[in-house]
């Protein structure tokens, strides 16, 4: 579950059984199926996150803000997939062959947070 405009830290390892890391990797997000504005989807992918970081990289942070679908904001919901892939190979590649990554998935829930507001609404520090 990650905030809605916050900075979201992505992290990943290799396996021993990855033999030729990848040189670039690229993550991209996709909305929840539910969402009516990609409905008509051509691919696995709403918006990209990162493309092409050098492959010795191990993490990236995401910014909610400015990193989304352009003319589309996050929104609170579940059913997000963010997808971390080999660059060279795509996303749409399941088996880029031996010793290198397969495309990685895994879905999580976006939040706007409360945390501002107490006592039913009234922002912390208000005072008439």
């Amino acid at each position: 579950m990650f905030e809605i405009g916050s900075n979201v830290v992505l992290g990943w390892s290799y396996s021993n059984d990855t033999l030729r890391p990848p040189a670039k990797v690229s993550i991209c997000g996709r909305y929840p199926s539910d969402f009516a504005a990609f409905q008509a989807r051509t691919g696995p992918c709403d918006w990209v996150v990162a493309s092409n970081l050098s492959g010795g990289t191990r993490n990236y942070t995401w910014n909610t803000v400015t990193q989304g679908a352009p003319g589309y904001s996050l929104y609170a919901d579940t059913g997000y997939m963010m997808y971390i892939y080999d660059g060279d190979f795509g996303i749409g590649n399941p088996n880029p062959g031996a010793g290198r990554i397969t495309p990685f998935a895994f879905t999580f829930s976006m939040y706007n947070s409360q945390y501002g507001n107490t006592n039913q609404g009234v922002p912390v520090g208000y005072n008439p």
